[in-house]
């Protein structure tokens, strides 16, 4: 009964610490470029295909810290936080006598590396690592983009950050923030590399969030991914990308596609990045 006990309770722990998958989806890269093609001004700028591929490599970063932060399993690593009294203090403090704020401090600490040591770094040393290095590379190439990068960057970690406690790290993250941090701010970033942002870019980002959102929630549904931007579109006069999306809302609707449901989003993306405006 006791070996049943013990197997029952690894596996909930072989569970709880799942490894996070941590990738960048093919969609980021080339959401940054259909951002950029949306300004039809980038390729006559000089080498546009540097910034470019500084503007990739930057939102490439962002979808490794999403994937690091939302991926972990937060709520089974804090089911296995220590005791409030339980485990030994880091270090032997000066002056700290029994029950003092010192000896206090002391014991979380080493409470604090025994779980680091025992629950955490076994099982995501490597994410965390990659986390911290994604992290270092955008503070170092965000400036070089300019501001809107900056506030972007600091964007896509603060929505990572939200989304891990809005799905109280079960791992499952909204497909809305998801949309956001991986689709939707890299189209901005590659409008805003080469030019100031204007509707076109808000409303490429905006739609491409929505349709993501669509397609990962209901992936061979008639979601209103697709009618939002249409409609948008339809509203500050731009036919043709009003007709493009609906013809292609309509598309995917009767096709009912079981498998590539991105790639959808993906053309949606590039007909309106070329016909908005």
């Amino acid at each position: 009964m006791s070996s049943l006990t013990e197997g029952t309770s690894s596996a909930m722990r072989g569970r709880l610490h799942d490894s996070a998958a941590i990738g960048v989806s093919w969609l980021t890269p080339l959401m940054v470029v259909i951002g950029a093609w949306a300004t039809r001004v980038a390729w006559r700028q000089p080498d546009w295909v540097l910034w470019l591929a500084l503007a990739v490599i930057l939102a490439i970063m962002w979808s490794l810290i999403w994937s690091a932060i939302t991926g972990i399993h937060w709520d089974g690593l804090l089911t296995h936080w220590p005791a409030r009294h339980s485990g030994k203090p880091l270090l032997a403090l000066p002056y700290a006598q029994p029950g003092s704020g010192a000896a206090h401090l002391a014991m979380r600490l080493g409470q604090f590396k025994h779980w680091l040591s025992r629950e955490v770094w076994p099982h995501y040393g490597n994410t965390l690592l990659l986390c911290a290095l994604a992290i270092i590379v955008t503070a170092g190439l965000a400036p070089v983009l300019g501001t809107t990068a900056v506030l972007l960057s600091l964007a896509a970690l603060s929505f990572s950050q939200i989304a891990a406690l809005a799905c109280r790290g079960n791992g499952k993250p909204s497909a809305l923030f998801s949309g956001v941090v991986t689709a939707g701010m890299p189209a901005l970033l590659g409008y805003t590399t080469f030019q100031e942002a204007t509707i076109v870019a808000w409303v490429l980002s905006f739609s491409i969030v929505a349709i993501y959102a669509e397609v990962r929630r209901q992936p061979t549904g008639i979601g209103l991914g697709f009618a939002i931007p249409a409609l948008i579109s339809a509203g500050l006069r731009w036919p043709i990308s009003a007709f493009a999306l609906a013809t292609i809302w309509a598309a995917r609707y009767t096709l009912k596609p079981s498998s590539n449901s991105y790639s959808w989003l993906a053309l949606a993306a590039f007909v309106l990045a070329t016909t908005a405006g």
